[in-house]
């Protein structure tokens, strides 16, 4: 069986805040609108994705451990 897969959005530079934001939700960490704006949402989903994927849960999501473990994820 052939299936046809079109994307229906584009994920945010993953480099940016929201392309964090971004992927963390579709992990399922992060709830919420994905706005750029830095809470306590954001800071939540970064530590409990570094502490899931054995990481420093330092809470820093551009970090280049925690960036190369989400695009591990991701492929990117």
């Amino acid at each position: 069986t052939k299936y046809e897969v079109e994307a229906l959005i584009s994920a945010e530079p993953f480099d940016t805040l929201l392309g964090v934001q971004r992927r963390l939700q579709l992990l399922g960490y992060y709830e919420g609108p994905v706005d750029e704006e830095w809470g306590a949402r954001t800071d939540a989903a970064v530590l409990d994705f570094q502490a899931d994927n054995g990481l420093d849960p330092n809470g820093y999501a551009l970090e280049q451990a925690t960036m190369d473990k989400i695009t591990s994820i991701f492929g990117e």
